[in-house]
């Protein structure tokens, strides 16, 4: 494998999804196929909007791609960080926010019976 290549991309195939020639309408445009994109696009499609992905590059292959896969309740700096900005009911949201976002990834590994190695394991933090 080449070290400068990520993971992901080593066992992924790529798939070529069609380019936008035409104008076209929508409810909602949404710029970046990364998994946030992905994943705002099929809530809003799942609500009954009419929504277009537009990415440039490859659909999850720039920035999702080069992430670690890891999926946790805190961010990278910890909580109190965004305790030192913001009130505890603030701090609170984010947690709550990122608990669903954890249980929705989850139900879509299940419902889409997606192979890509989902398991849920105990994190340790030194």
């Amino acid at each position: 494998m080449n070290a400068n290549n990520n993971i992901w991309n080593q066992f992924s195939t790529k798939k070529d999804y069609p380019k936008l020639k035409n104008d076209t309408t929508c409810d909602v445009a949404i710029i970046g196929g990364g998994i946030t994109g992905i994943s705002t696009g099929l809530q809003l499609a799942q609500l009954g909007l009419k929504v277009v992905v537009l990415e440039s590059k490859i659909i999850g292959g720039v920035a999702t791609s080069s992430s670690t896969g890891n999926l946790y309740l805190t961010i990278d700096q910890l909580l109190s960080s965004l305790l030192a900005k913001y009130d505890i009911d603030t701090v609170k949201k984010v947690a709550n926010s990122r608990i669903e976002a954890l249980k929705k990834i989850n139900s879509w590994v299940k419902d889409y019976d997606m192979d890509c190695d989902y398991r849920e394991v105990p994190m340790f933090l030194y």
